[in-house]
């Protein structure tokens, strides 16, 4: 009996420190979650009916000179599944799938993609944008459905489409990936302007994941607009001229401000296009036909009988000549065994500084480069904006002015005093941008360098030209010859202004290449135009018309006179 009353206590006192053992367990476990978890826990059980929603800041605009839109947002209405907890799709949603396909221009998604939405809870994309047409026949037929969200974003627009794109650039932003991303231009360069702060709300959902009640916790900051110098009427008939040929760019700069009223550049893109994903094909049709570079400060070029107005500033200033001294151009000259030929093949007889600057005479110039140091020449082109950035906020190249220590360095060769002769004229290793030449141009009819801008915020630059005021009348007057007898004259007839020109041919390969194979379009010469025009009844300005692979000057100075001719029409003034 004892023993058996002995078994029972044990099992009794076993019982009981399992009783106190589980006891103090589960309080611990308790404890641990109530007070050392209760943060998570309540995190955890908010999540089940909060939810938080970053809201967009509305994008900045962007404008041209005179609050004309270049670039906006715009609302969209995007149709997006939204799951309810069921294992399959029913009859009845499958119904309205089908229903919604026929109105879609690109695939919906699978079945089953939306089998694993519906079960799962989430949220899929239909239809990323909705014509009213659209919208209008949804919300008639099945717009009170469970399972169809609608939600409204803004995406950004250019009104424009193509027009200054090169200056504007392009912004990306899809549903499927709300974090934008600025690709280039000013949209890139000023993001953190034009994006603005974005806000934030929270949103009560039920079980479904539906919202019934929504809170902002702060608001959302607009990006800042910004206003260019573009002028879009000018813009607009530049980028129509270009159209004709296979790339170029004309742009047009106020030389006492730096105010770039036209950065035409062709080929064009529509930036609208980078809102929302592009196919492959689309993609490397783009790239075939090189569109995103930028020719007036992105590509460098030959500059041709233009140099030749930097070769007679330095000669200028350095008394190599006087504005008086004369030459005879037979069509030739020889500097040790080389022959050099002018333009003309029979020459142009007995010619002054003023008439071969008008008449683009290489010979003249040719002399020059016999005498003229390399580095000498290099320096007077550097002091005009040559081979250095011209301080453009947009991202430009520099160009190349040759020296001998750059030979040496680059090439591994030393310098030939012959190289120098071809270098007077343009030709050689020299090369430019558009831009730069514009620049040039400007500060003969200023005296001073000025940073081109490219927005009104930003402050004018400057910078002093180091010739007199005697050598830029000099070429002045050269440049003023050539528009009423020489190579520009095709502008002489123009009423109202008074027109002071150079234009320039720029090779791109050996005469002998291009004889050849006359039927190869990339063999034809480069053509250059920059004038510094003086209207009756408005202020200068300077016009650059660079065409690629159009055979010589005077396609390019036909381009300026229809483009003057629109100006004139159109009687703008900035």
């Amino acid at each position: 009996m004892n023993k058996r009353i002995d078994i029972l206590y044990s099992r009794f006192l076993l019982l009981r420190w399992f009783l106190v053992g589980s006891t103090v367990f589960l309080t611990s476990i308790l404890l641990y979650l109530q007070i050392y978890q209760a943060t998570l826990f309540a995190t955890y059980s908010k999540k089940n009916f909060l939810r938080e929603r970053i809201l967009a800041s509305r994008r900045g605009a962007i404008t041209d000179r005179n609050g004309v839109l270049l670039a906006t947002d715009r609302p969209i209405t995007a149709l997006y599944w939204q799951g309810t907890g069921l294992k399959k799709l029913s009859t009845e949603q499958l119904a309205i799938v089908n229903f919604l396909r026929k109105y879609s221009a690109n695939p919906l998604p699978t079945d089953k993609e939306l089998g694993v939405t519906e079960r799962y809870k989430k949220k899929l994309l239909l239809i990323d944008e909705l014509t009213f047409e659209i919208l209008a026949q949804i919300l008639e037929q099945c717009g009170n459905h469970k399972n169809l969200l609608l939600e409204t974003r803004t995406i950004r627009y250019y009104p424009e489409e193509s027009c200054a794109c090169h200056i504007i650039g392009s912004f990306r932003q899809t549903a499927q990936a709300p974090t934008s991303q600025a690709l280039m231009g000013i949209e890139k360069i000023f993001e953190e302007q034009l994006r603005g702060q974005p806000g934030k709300e929270e949103l009560i959902v039920d079980s479904l994941g539906r919202c019934i009640q929504q809170k902002t916790l702060f608001q959302a900051l607009n990006g800042t607009q910004v206003k260019t110098t573009i002028s879009i009427i000018p813009q607009k008939n530049a980028e129509k001229l270009l159209e004709k040929f296979r790339a170029g760019t004309i742009i047009v700069m106020d030389p006492d401000q730096g105010d770039l009223i036209v950065l035409a550049s062709h080929p064009t893109f529509d930036p609208n296009l980078f809102t929302q994903p592009i196919s492959p094909k689309q993609w490397q049709a783009y790239l075939s036909e090189k569109p995103f570079i930028n020719r007036a400060l992105g590509s460098c070029y030959p500059p041709a009988s233009l140099f030749k107005l930097v070769t007679a500033a330095a000669a200028l200033e350095e008394r190599i000549i006087t504005p008086h001294s004369e030459w005879t151009c037979t069509g030739a000259t020889k500097f040790g065994n080389a022959v050099f030929h002018c333009n003309k093949r029979y020459g142009h007889g007995k010619i002054s500084l003023t008439q071969s600057i008008a008449q683009s005479c290489n010979i003249p110039f040719y002399e020059i480069g016999k005498e003229i140091p390399i580095d000498l020449l290099a320096k007077y082109a550097e002091s005009f904006g040559f081979g250095r950035p011209t301080g453009i906020i947009l991202p430009e190249r520099t160009g190349l002015v040759p020296t001998a220590r750059w030979k040496e360095q680059i090439v591994g060769q030393r310098w030939q005093r012959g190289e120098t002769v071809l270098v007077s004229i343009g030709q050689s290793y020299s090369l430019v941008t558009p831009l730069q030449t514009v620049r040039f141009v400007g500060s003969l009819g200023t005296g001073r360098l000025v940073r081109p801008r490219i927005l009104l915020q930003e402050d004018a630059e400057f910078a002093p030209l180091p010739i007199t005021q005697e050598t830029r009348d000099c070429i002045l007057g050269g440049m003023r010859q050539s528009v009423e007898t020489g190579t520009a004259r095709l502008l002489k007839k123009l009423p109202h202004v008074e027109i002071f020109g150079k234009t320039g041919t720029a090779q791109v390969c050996s005469r002998k290449k291009r004889a050849d194979d006359e039927n190869e379009e990339t063999y034809k010469n480069h053509g250059w135009f920059v004038g510094y025009i003086k209207p009756e009844d408005s202020r200068p300005f300077v016009l650059m018309v660079f065409l690629e692979h159009v055979g010589s000057a005077r396609v390019a100075v036909q381009t300026a006179r229809d483009f003057l001719q629109l100006w004139q029409k159109t009687n703008f003034a900035f």
